[in-house]
Protein backbone atom coordinates (compact mmCIF):
# COMPACT_ATOMS: atom_id res chain seq x y z
CA UNK A 1 0.00 0.00 0.00
CA UNK A 2 3.07 2.02 0.85
CA UNK A 3 4.17 1.61 -2.67
CA UNK A 4 0.45 2.75 -4.24
CA UNK A 5 0.63 6.26 -2.09
CA UNK A 6 4.40 6.83 -3.06
CA UNK A 7 3.44 6.40 -6.77
CA UNK A 8 0.42 8.74 -6.29
CA UNK A 9 2.87 11.33 -4.42
CA UNK A 10 5.02 11.43 -7.17
CA UNK A 11 2.60 11.86 -10.38
CA UNK A 12 2.52 15.35 -11.73
CA UNK A 13 -0.73 16.97 -10.46
CA UNK A 14 -2.77 18.08 -12.61
CA UNK A 15 -3.08 21.18 -14.64
CA UNK A 16 -5.73 23.07 -15.47
CA UNK A 17 -7.10 23.75 -19.28
CA UNK A 18 -5.52 27.14 -20.54
CA UNK A 19 -8.34 30.26 -19.69
CA UNK A 20 -9.67 27.92 -17.53
CA UNK A 21 -10.79 31.28 -15.01
CA UNK A 22 -11.92 33.33 -17.76
CA UNK A 23 -14.33 30.34 -18.77
CA UNK A 24 -15.45 30.29 -15.29
CA UNK A 25 -15.89 34.24 -15.37
CA UNK A 26 -17.63 33.86 -18.18
CA UNK A 27 -20.16 31.32 -17.49
CA UNK A 28 -20.66 33.37 -13.78
CA UNK A 29 -21.04 36.68 -15.93
CA UNK A 30 -24.28 34.98 -17.68
CA UNK A 31 -25.96 33.79 -14.99
CA UNK A 32 -28.97 35.65 -13.88
CA UNK A 33 -29.55 37.79 -10.62
CA UNK A 34 -31.67 36.53 -7.93
CA UNK A 35 -34.26 39.23 -7.15
CA UNK A 36 -33.53 40.56 -3.79
CA UNK A 37 -36.17 38.98 -1.37
CA UNK A 38 -39.26 41.15 -0.22
CA UNK A 39 -39.71 42.92 3.02
CA UNK A 40 -42.31 40.88 3.91
CA UNK A 41 -40.43 37.56 3.33
CA UNK A 42 -37.30 39.00 5.48
CA UNK A 43 -39.87 39.73 8.11
CA UNK A 44 -41.08 36.05 7.77
CA UNK A 45 -37.68 34.69 7.93
CA UNK A 46 -36.97 36.82 10.96
CA UNK A 47 -40.12 35.59 13.35
CA UNK A 48 -39.27 32.27 12.31
CA UNK A 49 -35.69 32.46 13.49
CA UNK A 50 -37.10 33.71 16.75
CA UNK A 51 -39.58 31.40 17.39
CA UNK A 52 -37.32 28.43 16.57
CA UNK A 53 -34.63 30.44 18.41
CA UNK A 54 -36.28 31.09 21.94
CA UNK A 55 -37.75 27.70 22.81
CA UNK A 56 -33.81 26.32 21.95
CA UNK A 57 -32.59 29.40 23.95
CA UNK A 58 -34.68 28.27 27.25
CA UNK A 59 -33.69 24.74 26.79
CA UNK A 60 -30.12 25.28 26.55
CA UNK A 61 -30.92 27.86 29.76
CA UNK A 62 -32.12 24.83 31.87
CA UNK A 63 -29.77 22.28 30.85
CA UNK A 64 -27.28 24.81 31.96
CA UNK A 65 -29.09 25.58 35.29
CA UNK A 66 -29.51 21.81 35.71
CA UNK A 67 -25.95 21.01 35.54
CA UNK A 68 -25.20 24.01 37.90
CA UNK A 69 -27.56 23.22 40.29
CA UNK A 70 -26.28 19.01 40.02
CA UNK A 71 -22.39 20.76 40.04
CA UNK A 72 -22.86 22.87 43.61
CA UNK A 73 -25.38 20.06 45.12
CA UNK A 74 -22.02 18.53 46.30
Amino acid sequence: MADDLDRLLAAPLLEPPEDFAGGVMARVARMPVPDRPSRLGALVQWVALIAAGGPVAAELAAFVLSMWTASSAG
